[in-house]
């Protein structure tokens, strides 16, 4: 008997990860207690978050940022947008800015160090990783967090995010806005160097190093890190984001990717050109999800109709267990 080859599933899905699945998380556990669209107000949370070692080195985020007022806004990312506008044209912009990043990259440690202690097989997202992710090419996540990495690995599989040390896993995940475990690789020591008080001269290595959950709330040499509602300004003089984009081109075009899902991205301006440069190199017929409680942007409708007329958009409520099940079963599609 002629014994035939097992057959294998097609890398045919593609990821766009927003911060609507972060809040889906927060939502799913009610005594998690933080939300991750509200970075400033949280501090405030004893409880949970203690940040004042860190206040110290960040003087003017204390002053100009976590105020009163902006602790009480209902969108905490607008006072964020409207910090770094403020700051970006002024000679003291390096300084500023670096304390910012401090500020973005200790407060969202710390959120996922709470979110480390709850169950992510009772999460739904880890449900479809454990049914999907061996069809996933690719997972682009905007998200500074690792709920995205942390549900794969819970569904039993592996990942890789380019332009990192990691070992090669199933998933390939790309973080162009940074992560709260990246960091400058190839470092050579200086002695009592301290990021937080010291000034920091900006390298364009075209890896990062992972950093280990035990130093994601220390000082960081460089986390290139993209602040909420900015547009992406590393894209081009940062190398490992140049060639993590290089490498999420080729992957899209490698495989005939049959589904794209935005999960929880709202298809924002600041973030378009970049989520538009990746999924114009779609170029069979595809299926789009807008996985979000609004409707499809009309933007996004235009750009996918103009890249392919046969494409297909859909909208997926995910409040909706019917809406949900349509992309938790899609047709599986197998190599012979």
């Amino acid at each position: 008997m002629k014994r035939r080859k097992p057959t294998k599933l097609k890398k045919d899905t593609f990821l766009i990860v927003g911060n609507g699945i972060s809040i889906d998380f927060a939502y799913t556990f009610p005594q998690f207690g933080l939300n991750p669209s509200n970075p400033i107000s949280s501090f405030n949370n004893k409880e949970k978050i203690h940040l004042d070692e860190l206040f110290k080195y960040v003087p003017d985020i204390v002053q100009n940022l976590l105020t009163v007022d902006n602790q009480e806004r209902v969108n905490q990312f607008e006072p964020i947008e409207e910090y770094f506008n403020n700051i970006i044209d002024t000679p003291e912009f390096d300084e500023k800015e670096s304390q910012l990043i401090r500020f973005l990259m200790v407060i969202y440690s710390k959120f996922q160090m709470e979110a480390n202690k709850f169950n992510y097989s009772d999460w739904l997202w880890t449900d479809y990783f454990y049914n999907n992710s061996k069809r996933i090419a690719l997972a682009v996540s905007f998200n500074y967090d690792l709920l995205l990495e942390n549900a794969i690995r819970s569904s039993g599989n592996t990942y890789k995010r380019l332009r990192t040390n990691e070992y090669d896993g199933e998933v390939n995940i790309f973080k162009p806005h940074g992560s709260i475990d990246f960091d400058l690789t190839n470092m050579i020591h200086i002695k009592d160097f301290d990021p937080r008080r010291d000034k920091i001269y900006r390298n364009n290595s075209d890896r990062v190093n992972i950093v280990s959950p035990s130093g994601w709330t220390k000082p960081r040499i460089q986390a290139d890190v993209i602040p909420p509602n900015a547009k992406n300004y590393h894209i081009e003089t940062r190398n490992w984001i140049c060639k993590g984009y290089e490498e999420s081109y080729n992957i899209i075009k490698a495989n005939k990717i049959k589904h794209v899902l935005f999960i929880g991205h709202s298809y924002g301006e600041v973030d378009r050109k970049e989520i538009n440069n990746l999924i114009d190199n779609i170029t069979f017929k595809a299926n789009f999800y807008f996985v979000n409680p609004h409707p499809v942007p009309i933007a996004l409708r235009e750009h996918i109709k103009g890249i392919h007329r046969h494409h297909e958009i859909h909208h997926i409520n995910p409040s909706n267990k019917q809406d949900l099940d349509k992309i938790f079963t899609l047709k599986k599609y197998a190599l012979n």
